[in-house]
């Protein structure tokens, strides 16, 4: 559970099974040096326990819809299907991965996003073998 830096400045991050906020990074926009709320560009949901996805729908919410949510087919479905997220899974929050998949993390909504500008980062999905049922 922890937030991942994927930028210079360490104001960029990736969440893997961790909701809150994201720390604060010094430099704001305005030169002041002051420090700056970080910001998540893709959270990584490993699986559907419940010391995994607490805060979750709270977070999706500080984050904006622009921001997935990677997660297994199963776990996907599941959370779907449980009674405090069907909303996420209404808005499409939920984006499957398998192991196997690449995803590219790229700032696809911050003030310096460039739809031609190369992935901030590359995660390989894994199958870490934990959760008996998974998709």
């Amino acid at each position: 559970m922890v937030f991942i830096p994927v930028s210079a400045d360490g104001g960029l991050y990736i969440s893997i099974d961790r909701w809150g906020d994201p720390p604060a990074h010094r430099g704001g926009d305005d030169g002041s040096g002051r420090p700056v709320p970080g910001r998540v560009l893709a959270r990584l949901l490993t699986h559907a326990h419940t010391d995994h996805t607490g805060g979750l729908s709270g977070a999706w919410a500080r984050d904006g819809p622009g921001t997935p949510i990677y997660c297994s087919p199963a776990t996907a479905a599941f959370l779907g299907h449980a009674s405090k997220w069907p909303a996420l899974a209404e808005r499409g929050a939920f984006v499957t991965v398998t192991p196997g998949d690449c995803l590219a993390v790229v700032d696809s909504t911050g003030a310096g996003a460039d739809e031609n500008a190369p992935p901030l980062a590359t995660v390989e999905v894994l199958d870490g073998n934990h959760c008996p049922v998974r998709g």
